[in-house]
């Protein structure tokens, strides 16, 4: 949120799998992930709009990636291949 990105928690109840099939049916474009081992690490998992996934990417380089997207006005659902194709700009 301090760098201008809209974000919502799913504290819910439901198992992680419904998590991710609602979110996605509501075309979240990134959601950002983190289990236990995830949290240990200091890292999150993107789940991406096209239903493809990059794991164990640092909290800080997750958020970098999507302010990078949004400041580029990148008007297309985020690919594993194209995020990480912006990352490396």
């Amino acid at each position: 949120k301090s760098r201008g990105v809209r974000v919502e928690v799913d504290s819910s109840d439901d198992r992680m799998a419904k998590k991710i099939v609602n979110h996605t049916n509501m075309k979240v474009p990134f959601m950002l992930l983190a289990g236990d081992k995830d949290a240990e690490a200091g890292a999150v998992s993107f789940r991406l709009g096209d239903r493809t996934q990059i794991n164990g990417v640092p909290r800080d380089e997750a958020v970098e990636m999507i302010v990078r997207w949004i400041a580029d006005r990148i008007n297309e659902v985020p690919t594993a291949e194209t995020v990480k194709a912006g990352a490396a700009k």
